[in-house]
C-alpha cells in the first residue's frame, strides 16, 4: 500500500467518524493557534519597541550619571564632582561624534501668567533636536548662539504649550521658571511618552542658561551622543568608559549605555517570554496528542474485524502500520492547519488591539507544521503498531 492509498483511506475513515474526529483535532487546533498567535503577537511587539526607541534617535549613547559602587579594599580611588560640562568639551573631540548634548535637570516650577504645569525643565545643547528627532511645530528651536549668551528662550512641548496657553499663540510669549522669565521661541510636534520620559511634558533650555542662571551646579543628568553610523557607536563605548574613568580620577560614577545594547536586551527579554508562552502553550498540544492517542486506539478496537479481514487477503503488518499512523498524522496535521489559520486570526486582532505592527515570521508557520506531524507520528505510533500486531483469527473471532 503507497502513501496515497494510506491518506484515503485514512480521510475516509474520519470522514466516517466527523463529531469525533473533530473533537480529537480540537486539541492540536487549540495549541497550535496559541503558538503561532503567540510568536506573532511577541515579534510584533519587539519590532514596535524598537520603532518607540528609535523614535528617540539613531546611533544614540547615552551616559548617566550615578553613584560610584563601592570601594574595593585597597583600591585607590581620585576626588570626581560626577558628569560636569566639561566633560562634554573633552568627549565631542573624539572622532565618530557627530552631535552632543548634555541633560541638565532643573528643579522647577513653571507659570504663565495664571496658569501652571508640572512640566519637566531641562538644559539641553542646540543640537538636541537632531540627536532626538524632535519636531518643531512652531517657531524654532534655539541656536549655538542663545546658547552662548546664556539667553532665556524656552521651547515647549506641545502639553506645556496647551496647558499654559490654551486657545492662544505661545510663541513670543513669556514664561516664569523659579522666578526668571523666559521668551517661548518655539513649540515641539506631539511626539508622546516612551516609559517615564514624556517628551511632550517638557521645557528645554540652553544649557549655558541652566547653569550659569538656574541651577549654578555643572553636573549633568546625563550626557547624549549621536555618533555618524552604529559601527561608531559600537567601537566609542569602550573608549569613552576607559576616557572618562581616567578624567575622573578613576571613580567610576558614571554608566555608558549605546542604544544598540537597550535594543539587543530588549529582543533577547522578548524571545525569552515568547518561548517561555509558546513552552506554555505546548502543554496544549501534548493534552491534543493524547487525544489521538485516545481516539486511535479506540479505533484499532473497534475495527478488529476490518484488520482481521484485510491480514486474511493479504495485507502485510507494514500495510495496516501505516495506513493507522497516516491517520494519525491526518488528524493532527489537519489541526495544525486549521490551528495556523485560526493563529494568524488571533494574531491580527491581538496587533490591532495593541496597536504594533502585524507580522508572521516564518517560523510561526513551519514550527506547527513540524509539531503537528512530530505528534502525529509520535502518538500514533503505539495504536499503529498494535493494530498491524494483530492475530487476524483472533481479530475475525473478535465481536
Amino acid at each position: 500500500m503507497n502513501f496515497a492509498e494510506a491518506a484515503y483511506l485514512a480521510l475516509d475513515s474520519l470522514r466516517n467518524n466527523r463529531l469525533r474526529s473533530w473533537l480529537t483535532i480540537l486539541g492540536i487546533l487549540i495549541g497550535i493557534a496559541a503558538i503561532v498567535s503567540l510568536i506573532s503577537a511577541g515579534r510584533g511587539s519587539e519590532i514596535q519597541i524598537k520603532k518607540r526607541i528609535e523614535t528617540l534617535g539613531t546611533n544614540i549613547i547615552s551616559i548617566y550619571s550615578r553613584r560610584p559602587p563601592p570601594r574595593k579594599p585597597g583600591e585607590r580611588r581620585g576626588i570626581s564632582k560626577g558628569l560636569i560640562l566639561d566633560d562634554l568639551i573633552y568627549l565631542k573631540r573624539l572622532e565618530g561624534v557627530k552631535n552632543i548634548s548634555p541633560e541638565i535637570s532643573v528643579a522647577s516650577f513653571v507659570l504663565a501668567g495664571k496658569e501652571e504645569s508640572e512640566a519637566s525643565v531641562y538644559g539641553v545643547s542646540s543640537a538636541y533636536p537632531e540627536i532626538r528627532n524632535l519636531e518643531i511645530e512652531k517657531g524654532k528651536f534655539f541656536t549655538s548662539l542663545d546658547t552662548a549668551h546664556w539667553l532665556k528662550v524656552a521651547v515647549l512641548g506641545s502639553n506645556v504649550a496647551n496647558e499654559l496657553f490654551p486657545e492662544q499663540e505661545a510663541i513670543g510669549k513669556k514664561l516664569n521658571i523659579n522666578n526668571h522669565y523666559f521668551t517661548v521661541c518655539g513649540v515641539l510636534s506631539p511626539k508622546g511618552q516612551m516609559w517615564h520620559y514624556d517628551f511632550d511634558q517638557q521645557v528645554y533650555i540652553p544649557d549655558s542658561t541652566a547653569y550659569r542662571r538656574l541651577t549654578g551646579d555643572e553636573k549633568v543628568r546625563r550626557i547624549i551622543i549621536q555618533t555618524r553610523d552604529a559601527e561608531k557607536a559600537k567601537s566609542l563605548v569602550p573608549l569613552i568608559e576607559k576616557s572618562l574613568l581616567q578624567r575622573h580620577q578613576g571613580v567610576e560614577n558614571f554608566r555608558v549605555r549605546s542604544q544598540e545594547e537597550i535594543l539587543e536586551t530588549i529582543s533577547q527579554v522578548s524571545r525569552t517570554f515568547t518561548i517561555l508562552l509558546a513552552a506554555i502553550a505546548g502543554i496544549s498540544l501534548l493534552v491534543g496528542g493524547i487525544g489521538i492517542m485516545n481516539i486511535m486506539l479506540v479505533s484499532v478496537t473497534e475495527r478488529y474485524r476490518e484488520i482481521g479481514i484485510r491480514k486474511a487477503v493479504g495485507a502485510r503488518k507494514r500495510d495496516i502500520l501505516s495506513q493507522f499512523l497516516v491517520e494519525s498524522v491526518v488528524l493532527s496535521l489537519v489541526g495544525g492547519f486549521c490551528g495556523i489559520i485560526l493563529g494568524i486570526i488571533i494574531a491580527k486582532i491581538i496587533s490591532l488591539l495593541g496597536k504594533w505592527v502585524f507580522t508572521i515570521p516564518i517560523i510561526a508557520i513551519i514550527l506547527p507544521f513540524l509539531f503537528s506531524t512530530i505528534i502525529g507520528l509520535f502518538f500514533g505510533l503505539y495504536p499503529a503498531r498494535k493494530a498491524s500486531s494483530l492475530d487476524p483469527v483472533e481479530a475475525l473471532r473478535y465481536q
